[in-house]
């Protein structure tokens, strides 16, 4: 087999790992729905991670990978501040202030960000046919957005809506630093100490609201959204992603998240009842489309991308 051959073949790993990250943080939107009705939202949000960095940090210790190199403590910590700490504060801020169709309109705009800040921070490029996909993907999500009945996307808020912009420029930095520090840690290292981090930021809200999650048993369905936010939502999918970013060009594995909102709206109609309409079902058809047809594309710059870099312990 030629080396031109070897180079073009697809990730079939990375694009599983995305399939895992797609579905886990669509489904999470459900799952916190279900659990915000019961629980406060900042002791929820120091639940999760405090959970979330107690499962990594027993992968880690159960495969002898808790040490590292201690110049990579404060990255790691950057990294973290960026995502999901800034990322999760700005998007709370933002659906508190505005309508949930202008932020996700704007948060959707994180794989076209990244492409662009990729192509001049990374040298990676999206093919001509990655990008069709990513204005597919777009182009879908935009359909489910504004061409459903009563839609409420005309009560938006400036501040609301810069809100959601930090969350994406929070996104987009992180997906830099994931790129360059899945080079020097394994993506079990990496995503361990950004869920411990991110459990130390998001802790002083369980010590604040804890009463109000202890001081009665929660339904049964909390307790499975609960669980699989920790082990499918933080656990399979921040690992999947950070190990498909070792893996493939920035541009190439962000282009899996135009897929989120598809998830979020069939779980939603599946779990939740809440309606589902065909316009919503043929927008994400076509947001599914460019997801497939960009995710699958080979970057501009893939011989250069797959020599310089390493394959890291996953």
């Amino acid at each position: 087999m030629s080396e031109r051959q070897s180079v073009a073949r697809p990730n079939w790993t990375a694009y599983a790992a995305l399939g895992v990250t797609t579905f886990g943080w669509g489904t999470a939107f459900v799952a916190t729905k279900v659990i915000l009705a019961v629980w406060p939202p900042w002791g929820f949000m120091g639940m999760r991670f405090a959970a979330g960095a107690l499962v990594f940090l027993g992968f880690l210790g159960a495969k002898k990978q808790l040490k590292i190199d201690q110049k990579l403590i404060l990255p790691l910590g950057v990294l973290a501040l960026f995502q999901p700490v800034l990322y999760f504060v700005f998007e709370t801020l933002a659906l508190e202030r505005t309508s949930a169709g202008s932020a996700s309109i704007i948060i959707a705009a994180i794989p076209g960000v990244v492409a662009l800040a990729s192509g001049f921070f990374l040298k990676e490029h999206l093919s001509a046919r990655g990008w069709f996909g990513a204005f597919l993907s777009i182009l879908g999500i935009g359909i489910m957005t504004f061409l459903v009945p009563d839609s409420p996307t005309q009560s938006q808020s400036l501040v609301g809506n810069l809100f959601a912009l930090g969350a994406v420029l929070a996104a987009v930095v992180y997906t830099l630093l994931t790129r360059h520090l899945s080079k020097r840690v394994s993506s079990l290292q990496l995503t361990g100490y950004q869920m411990f981090y991110a459990g130390l930021f998001f802790f002083p809200g369980l010590l604040v609201q804890g009463s109000e999650i202890f001081g009665a048993i929660p339904p049964f369905s909390v307790v499975v959204a609960f669980g699989f936010l920790v082990l499918v939502a933080t656990f399979g999918a921040f690992l999947g992603f950070n190990y498909a970013l070792s893996r493939i060009p920035a541009p190439q594995a962000s282009m899996f998240l135009n897929g989120i909102p598809v998830v979020t709206v069939v779980v939603g109609w599946l779990v939740l009842g809440e309606t589902l309409t065909l316009v919503q079902g043929a927008g994400g058809g076509l947001a599914l489309l460019g997801v497939m047809l960009a995710g699958t594309s080979g970057p501009n710059r893939t011989r250069r991308i797959q020599k310089d870099l390493p394959n890291p312990r996953s």
